[in-house]
């Protein structure tokens, strides 16, 4: 610094004070009112805050009836399956034993079979072969109202009858009494 420069300082300035307020006058009759308190608004049926303790606690058993509840009907379900497994396998065992019972009808029903038990029991076939007799004659009255008949008149009615038909039983019907 130069000298000439370090003697020369800044006058010194005095802070000014505020001037003093001037006063106020005096009102009496005023006087201080407190802000009206705000009051918020509950619904009459709120129900009280739940702590997040008690809705962890609400929500594990809510889960744990759930978790039960399909562990349940699970077991219903495996339950009914078997039950369902046992009735068709059921099922399948009288369907097997119809199959056999109608095998067994068929081998008793076959015509060998037949003609080899009735010579087990002593009965034996005409040599003619088999003769169906019809048992119901047709008699006609003669129009001259005589009682007299006489048997070549009377004549059976013409028919064939075949095996089958003696089998399904309409010869038969005539035969029993």
């Amino acid at each position: 610094m130069s000298p000439a420069l370090a003697s020369v300082t800044a006058p010194r300035r005095h802070p000014r004070r505020a001037p003093a307020p001037a006063p106020v006058p005096r009102r009496d009759h005023l006087r201080l009112v407190e802000p009206p308190v705000r009051r918020t608004r509950v619904a009459p049926t709120a129900a009280p805050r739940v702590s997040r303790r008690a809705a962890l606690l609400i929500g594990a058993a809510v889960l744990f009836a759930v978790l039960f509840a399909v562990a349940v009907l699970q077991t219903q379900n495996v339950a009914g399956q078997m039950h369902l497994d046992r009735v068709q396998q059921d099922i399948s065992d009288r369907q097997a034993q119809a199959q056999a019972l109608r095998l067994e009808a068929a081998e008793l029903a076959a015509p060998e079979r037949i003609v080899s038990e009735a010579q087990r029991l002593g009965m034996s076939a005409p040599a003619g072969g088999p003769t169906f007799v019809n048992q119901v004659p047709t008699t006609e009255v003669p129009a001259s109202g005589g009682t007299d008949v006489d048997p070549n008149q009377v004549a059976a009615p013409e028919a064939e009858v075949s095996l089958d038909e003696t089998a399904a039983g309409p010869v038969d019907a005539v035969l029993t009494p």
